[in-house]
């Protein structure tokens, strides 16, 4: 069967474009070929092994030996199906939802603004390790030189026979691979003590000190790609500081970091021409500091869809042309997919992952009579994944819309269009993330406004409802500036959703009111409003109160 299929040009020198080639061997790209074979298998393995569980049991399990029986038998399910039981196994009941051994259980904010604690089992980490681990063990043979992580990990490897209870994807994941043997800390700048922290802390105080003294990076890397983007923002505030600090070899009681991580960074060498050559860089500006200050980078990592495409946008400031590698699509439910090619968004699903099926975006309504495997979607239509994993989730609808762009082998190659529930919705226009980010980056491109980030959500202090856009943004607009770039956005928007312009007219929603802010103000409103460190341009149901309190201060 030809695995061939086109992906899109990369813009690499063809020596850049040799990190990326052959990253998955061929016993694994030949899964490809038998994709619908091997899901299928998935599923009947799953089903097995969980038949004595209580959830199998119910369902019958051991009575479901074909697809067709499992997809009449099982009904479409959602979190609020699986919590009582999670909350069951937090406290050491066993078999209820999967008879595979625990490893953890995840913390996530889920789409709808509600926290969800997802099972991680060990069995569901050793299936996605090759599809992920390979790739970027072979990127790392081939760039050389150091790993500098910028996220913060939060695991603690001081006794890696103690299971992680309770926390994100990243810190199990990397915990997982330490236990196993499969993590070499030593290809990290900085190596444990300042890529693990144990608790939240001054981590990008860190990350910069030891991005200054670590000459030889060669791959910078991050969970989300904006986290990077952070990373920088804060250098470009703080280098003088920070830079102050290394000089005098003293870390401020102010700055709030563990004890060996402090100690870590006062025992790394401190070169004076380095130091002052970073000084000289920094203070020219910060166009392209990565190639000035770390001349051997040769890939920037990290997730990333088109919905955070404007902050990527603003990140290129800094990365300059150096490729930006988008390499995996990870939920905490499982991981899904892996990407070939560095600037692109197109993922490869992962064969021994789970079972996957697809719902078409519009059916809504009794959606399991729309469901459909993986053989019989569409190239160009867009569905919400449907998955039956090794963590005990079955047949669970979890909110992403993705875009089948073709196919690779039996594989549909996905592209990550929205979450389903993450929606403004006042009066039943219901806009996704999809319209709202076009919307906001064509208001941007066509008023040149250089806007950090942003984030919308909904006012109902006052009649009719409208909502609030807050851009943060190191210039500043006066108000006749701001009524404008409203006026823009709010039409844009109405183009975008037919929904939102018919309710405009009939002046059941008022019009988009836009917040200009500093980057310190915007983080102090961000903060008071969704709490997260990562990107949400859409946050469901804040509280009133507390918004119309934030509005009505001065910023």
């Amino acid at each position: 069967m030809d695995l061939t299929f086109d992906m899109p040009d990369s813009g690499l020198t063809p020596q850049e474009d040799d990190l990326f080639t052959d990253l998955l061997p061929e016993e694994l790209l030949e899964k490809y070929s038998r994709f619908s074979e091997i899901t299928r298998s998935n599923l009947l393995t799953i089903l097995h092994d969980n038949e004595n569980t209580e959830v199998g049991v119910s369902l019958g399990f051991s009575s479901m030996n074909s697809e067709d029986k499992f997809r009449k038998g099982v009904a479409l399910s959602k979190y609020t199906d699986y919590r009582d039981f999670i909350e069951c196994m937090q406290m050491g009941d066993e078999d209820l939802l999967t008879s595979y051994r625990l490893y953890s259980f995840l913390k996530t904010s889920g789409t709808e603004g509600d926290e969800k604690i997802i099972p991680l089992t060990e069995t569901a980490l050793s299936r996605y390790k090759n599809y992920i681990d390979t790739p970027c063990a072979k990127i790392l043979e081939r760039c050389g030189g150091k790993r500098f992580m910028v996220s913060m990990l939060r695991a603690d490897l001081s006794n890696p026979q103690t299971k992680p209870k309770n926390i994100l994807l990243s810190g199990a994941y990397y915990s997982y691979q330490y236990s196993h043997g499969l993590l070499n800390i030593d290809q990290f700048a900085g190596k444990e003590p300042l890529t693990f922290y144990h608790r939240n802390c001054d981590f990008f105080f860190a990350k910069v000190w030891l991005a200054f003294v670590t000459e030889d990076i060669t791959t910078m890397e991050s969970i989300f790609m904006y986290d990077i983007l952070l990373f920088f923002r804060y250098m470009e505030k703080h280098f003088s500081e920070i830079i102050e600090c290394m000089e005098s070899g003293d870390i401020p009681l102010s700055v709030n970091l563990p004890l060996n991580a402090k100690n870590a960074l006062l025992s790394l060498p401190v070169d004076k021409k380095r130091l002052q050559k970073i000084k000289d860089e920094c203070e020219k500006g910060f166009d392209d500091i990565v190639s000035r200050l770390w001349p051997h980078i040769k890939v920037i990592s990290g997730i990333g869809s088109d919905i955070y495409s404007h902050e990527e946008y603003v990140l290129k400031k800094y990365t300059g042309d150096i490729p930006l590698w988008y390499f995996c699509y990870v939920v905490s439910e499982c991981h899904i997919g892996i990407a070939m090619h560095p600037g692109s968004k197109e993922y490869l699903l992962l064969p021994d992952s789970a079972y996957y099926e697809f719902l078409p975006e519009e059916h809504t309504i009794e959606p399991e009579k729309w469901v459909k495997r993986s053989s019989e979607v569409e190239i160009g239509q867009n569905y919400e994944l449907v998955l039956t994993t090794f963590n005990g989730l079955y047949r669970y609808m979890l909110g992403d819309i993705v875009k089948v762009t073709g196919f690779y082998g039996e594989a549909p190659i996905i592209r990550f269009l929205y979450r389903r529930n993450q929606v403004l919705n006042i009066a039943g226009e219901k806009i996704n993330e999809k319209a709202l980010t076009s919307a906001v980056n064509y208001t941007l491109k066509f008023y040149r406004h250089d806007a950090i980030e942003y984030f919308v959500l909904t006012n109902y202090n006052e009649t009719p409802a409208h909502y609030e856009a807050f851009f943060s943004s190191e210039k500043k607009l006066d108000e006749i500036d701001i009524a404008y770039f409203s006026r823009i956005l709010d039409t844009t928007l109405r183009q975008e959703s037919f929904a939102y312009g018919d309710l405009r007219s009939l002046n059941m929603v008022a019009p988009i009111k836009v917040n200009w802010l500093t980057p310190e103000d915007y983080e102090n409103v961000r903060i008071n409003t969704d709490g997260q460190s990562k990107p949400i341009h859409i946050v469901v149901e804040p509280d009133q109160d507390k918004l119309q309190l934030l509005l009505n201060n001065d910023f």
